[in-house]
């Protein structure tokens, strides 16, 4: 009987560490994710911040050649 019970123990022991490292792993992907969207957002903000550039520069290269002269 206390055997039993020593094993029932340890099988519950087990069980929650498995659970424990299960959560952890799960915590560990989603803080991959996490970070990939974070890179990915700033990627995008990147290429936002390059058209505007481009854009900026386009308007530049309209403008009139006299305005430079002054």
């Amino acid at each position: 009987q206390q055997i039993q019970k020593q094993l029932r123990q340890q099988q519950i022991q087990k069980q929650i560490r498995q659970q424990q490292i299960q959560n952890q792993l799960r915590q560990q992907q989603i803080q991959k994710q996490l970070r990939q969207q974070q890179i990915q957002k700033e990627l995008r903000q990147q290429q936002i911040q390059k058209e505007l550039r481009q854009q900026q520069i386009q308007k530049q290269l309209r403008q009139p050649q006299v305005q430079k002269q002054l």
